[in-house]
């Protein structure tokens, strides 16, 4: 949790634990723990603990086996922590990683990695390969102390104790009794853990910890064999080996050596403010609706403008039910309804989001009029709302009906939902509406829907973009992109989605997976800097023969076969050819007339001070690198996609090349660089926030700067 990944513990419902003050486990005891400032806190749903653990609060659930990995509970790794020497039920499938502590499990076989817990010089490793050291049945030696250090039941019984952790005892002292067997310490010491009082204990059972050094302190804080089987579980995490060992590999194609980062819904809509959110289109709304309800910042009231199964209710936290007066309404520990509008107050108090719907009609819940959700943000109480505004009947994608979407005026950002699994599919199968949807894409019923027709109903006025509000954004969300191939898909759409004005940008996911938000894909633009005076080739070198083209024609044409969005060409020395060599292959160019001054930089600064506000980054790309190919520069994109940062460069076996890319928010520093700067005074300075991307080519370290270079890459006849 220190290294900020949000941890929920699962817990037998009577812990056995016996070093409660520094084990979340308490939490199921006394409902509450903290643990070096570390808050735990006892729930009893998913949905509440999803969101504690968002929030910085520990959650503990009871669980006494392992729930399946889902929408309610999305296990990306999961770590067996039960210490039962023996693998209990642990199977490798269960999460992206799985983690297991000690004895009896097989790295590779189990689980991904093994962690020693064994007392030693090996004390914390990590096993890629293998088991850890067998169980010898003596606990490690502690001031001199191994087996007596611990304390164990005399008899089958219930445990009540006469002291407390954190007691100094003598030798022969009384402790406490297991139905009248007395429990004596059998050396001085400080009890550092005991068992929780009341408990019924089998014979034999670990019941307490006594440490000889006396150390009080040491009681309410991690051990050292804590804190080493941690920092191996986290080594783990960390190393991103595990995607090769599972299989399961996060990138696609592989561009960091660090796992890809963890984007959430919020970061991906850019929900940094209160605000309206509303939902459409078909192929989860109604989980993105809940999703959004346990990730965003602040108090959510989740409702629809529409209807919702009423099975459905029971995902939310808690559940307002305004008009009607039915035992259907609950709240989730308690069973009863909370019906009335100023309750909602204090369902936001405690799960931080709460459902809110008008009123039960058979097995329908009934949305609120379509001015409750202004009124709803407008509460002091509130800070979002986030509103399905239509429904889809199951169907992966589908045309509005005459009287929807029904969007709320205020709303601030409308995101548009379309199942990626529509794609391949007969529209007659696929689609609600699909008479409609064929008048406004050109399919047929028994089409299949393309990738294509796809982008063009959520762009078209009467299909995805019908009724959003003139001042919302409008972002896509293509949703249930579960495997490679289906990401491959997403991106054809998405790319074609940009074409749109109105769209922001494109989130790419699959909303009941371990990693919801896969890509956020934005508007990248390659700067190609070709105003050069080629001082030390002797001529205008972007201009020279390169196969059946130019240097700077290659570069063209490479950048076209990727994924960029558009690209500029910067002109200067001998600009009327260059611009005519840029026509050729249909890219615009700006002409820098103070190309003498610092070339790369008054270049870059003029392409930037002209670029639209839509654009979120530019790819800086030399017009004499021929050899970047299409799939480097892809790499690039996709590890910007997937949120490896602002400022990213290619590299070579260690060695930074180029092209670079510079995200939006280094705009303003770019531009204030002085003249004799260059751009790479941007990254030197922002070194640390610098991602390096490995890539498979040293053509990123290759540029044409003498007749010699040119002479020995140049394609020859």
């Amino acid at each position: 949790r220190q290294a900020g990944f949000p941890i929920i513990v699962l817990e037998l419902p009577q812990p056995l634990v016996v070093r409660r003050r520094v084990a979340l486990a308490t939490a199921v005891l006394e409902g509450e723990v903290t643990i070096e400032g570390l808050p735990g806190r006892l729930v009893s749903t998913p949905a509440e603990a999803l969101r504690l653990a968002y929030a910085g609060v520990i959650p503990v659930l009871v669980a006494p086996q392992l729930p399946v990995a889902n929408y309610q509970l999305p296990i990306t790794i999961l770590i067996d922590a039960r210490m039962a020497k023996r693998n209990l039920d642990t199977r490798i499938d269960q999460a992206a990683l799985v983690i297991g502590l000690g004895p009896g499990f097989e790295a590779g076989r189990d689980c991904h990695a093994v962690i020693e817990t064994m007392r030693g010089h090996r004390l914390g490793r990590v096993i890629w390969q293998g088991s850890a050291l067998p169980n010898t049945g003596t606990p490690g030696l502690v001031a001199g102390k191994g087996a007596e250090r611990v304390l164990r039941a005399p008899l089958e019984g219930v445990m009540d104790w006469r002291v407390e952790i954190g007691d100094r005892v003598k030798e022969g002292d009384l402790l406490g009794t297991v139905d009248g067997r007395p429990v004596v310490a059998p050396f001085d010491g400080v009890l550092r853990g005991l068992i929780a009082p009341g408990t019924a204990v089998p014979a034999g059972l670990k019941i307490g910890d006594l440490d000889p050094r006396g150390d009080v302190d040491a009681c309410f804080t991690l051990s050292d064999k804590a804190l080493a089987v941690g920092g191996g579980v986290l080594e783990v995490v960390a190393s991103g080996k595990w995607q090769v060992a599972s299989g399961r590999s996060f990138l696609l194609p592989a561009t960091c050596h660090l796992p890809p980062p963890t984007l959430s819904f919020p970061a991906a809509l850019g929900l940094t403010s209160p605000q309206l959110v509303a939902i459409a289109g078909a192929g989860g709304k109604t989980t993105l609706l809940l999703a959004l309800g346990r990730s965003l910042p602040g108090r959510v009231v989740m409702t629809t403008t529409t209807r919702l199964a009423v099975q459905e209710l029971d995902l939310a936290p808690a559940v307002v039910l305004l008009t009607a007066e039915t035992p259907r309404a609950r709240r989730k520990e308690d069973g009863r309804g909370r019906e009335k509008e100023n309750e909602i107050g204090v369902e936001l108090e405690r799960y931080g989001s709460c459902l809110v719907m008008d009123g039960l009609e058979g097995d329908k819940a009934v949305g609120v009029p379509m001015d409750a959700p202004g009124r709803l943000l407008a509460r002091p109480d509130v800070d979002f709302v986030v509103v399905e505004a239509d429904g889809s009947r199951g169907r992966p994608c589908k045309a509005p009906a005459a009287h929807e979407p029904v969007i709320p005026v205020e709303a601030g950002l409308v995101v548009y939902v379309a199942g990626i699994d529509a794609v391949g599919g007969r529209l007659a199968e696929v689609a609600h509406r699909p008479e409609q949807i064929g008048q406004l894409t050109g399919l047929a019923l028994d089409d299949t829907m393309t990738p294509a027709a796809l982008a063009a109903l959520i762009i078209h006025p009467q299909g995805g973009l019908k009724n959003v509000p003139p001042s919302a954004r409008f972002i896509p969300f293509l949703n249930k992109v579960d495997s490679d191939e289906q990401l491959q898909v997403a991106r054809q759409v998405a790319r074609q989605l940009l074409r749109e004005p109105r769209v922001q940008q494109v989130v790419i996911g699959a909303v009941q997976t371990v990693r919801p938000v896969r890509e956020i894909h934005r508007r990248v633009t390659a700067v190609v800097l070709a105003a050069g005076q080629s001082a030390r080739m002797g001529q205008t070198k972007q201009l020279l023969p390169w196969g059946d083209t130019t240097i700077l024609g290659r570069t063209l044409r490479n950048l076209a076969a990727s994924a960029i969005y558009d690209v500029w060409a910067i002109s200067g020395h001998d600009a009327e050819a260059v611009e005519a060599e840029a026509a050729a292959h249909g890219v615009n160019t700006l002409r820098n007339t103070h190309y003498v001054e610092g070339e790369m930089l008054s270049s870059l600064q003029l392409a930037v001070q002209r670029l639209p506000t839509d654009r979120a980054a530019v790819l800086v790309t030399l017009a004499d690198q021929p050899m970047v190919g299409p799939a480097t520069i892809d790499q690039l994109l996709v590890a910007y996609w997937q949120g490896y940062g602002e400022l990213l460069a290619p590299s070579y076996q260690g060695q930074r090349g180029n092209p670079v890319l510079i995200g939006r928010p280094y705009f303003d520093e770019l531009l204030a660089l002085p003249p004799g700067a260059a751009p790479r005074d941007l990254l030197q300075k922002h070194r640390t926030h610098l991602r390096l991307v490995e890539v498979n080519s040293d053509s990123i370290l290759c540029d044409l700067d003498r007749p010699e270079e040119y002479e020995r890459w140049r394609p020859k006849p």
